[in-house]
């Protein structure tokens, strides 16, 4: 039998780890995201300095959006989370903004990312975006200032804008890369 190797964790590793853990994901599903089983992730533990800790990290504090009166608003008002009424009504520092099949129904969606940026400051973004996607919704042609994009360009110029704002994509082993999370870079 093979001796298993003493590998710790790298740094970038380690970040994607306590992002991970503050967003609540067990470790589980967190050696599944970095495409190793639970037992590597557990001994490549031991060997890290400052996997511990990233493990440690408090959670934290959860408010969704939505309009009152929908099955999704009822939902996540029986989930131990704060909820806003009126999607866009919360103002003040995110850690996470998740926005699942959002940004592509609305016809102006970088002006939106902004407003989400600037009154959110979120430093981590999980975003599941569906600009090409044929559905109910979904615009043909998308809008930025005085632009008018095709679906196909709007899904580009989307992740432009957020490399320009300051955010990394972090490569996930999640199927297909989504939803894609995107890390506030530190000086940015």
């Amino acid at each position: 039998m093979a001796k298993a190797e003493k590998t710790p964790f790298s740094e970038k590793e380690i970040s994607q780890i306590r992002a991970m853990s503050g967003f609540g994901l067990t470790v589980e599903q967190m050696s599944s995201i970095l495409g190793i089983s639970k037992r590597t992730f557990e001994r490549r533990s031991k060997y890290s300095d400052g996997a511990v800790d990233a493990l440690e990290k408090g959670r934290a504090e959860v408010t969704g959006t939505n309009l009152e009166g929908t099955l999704q608003f009822d939902m996540a008002s029986q989930f131990c989370y704060g909820i806003a009424k009126i999607v866009g009504s919360y103002d003040g520092q995110s850690d996470l903004i998740f926005a699942s099949e959002y940004f592509e129904h609305i016809e102006r969606p970088i002006e939106e990312l902004y407003k989400i940026i600037r009154t959110n400051r979120p430093r981590y973004l999980l975003v599941a975006n569906a600009f090409t996607g044929i559905a109910i919704g979904h615009f043909n042609h998308y809008k930025y200032l005085n632009n008018v994009m095709t679906n196909k360009e709007m899904s580009k110029f989307f992740n432009q804008k957020l490399r320009e704002l300051g955010y990394e994509k972090i490569k996930t082993m999640v199927w297909n890369n989504r939803p894609s999370l995107w890390v506030k870079q530190t000086g940015r």
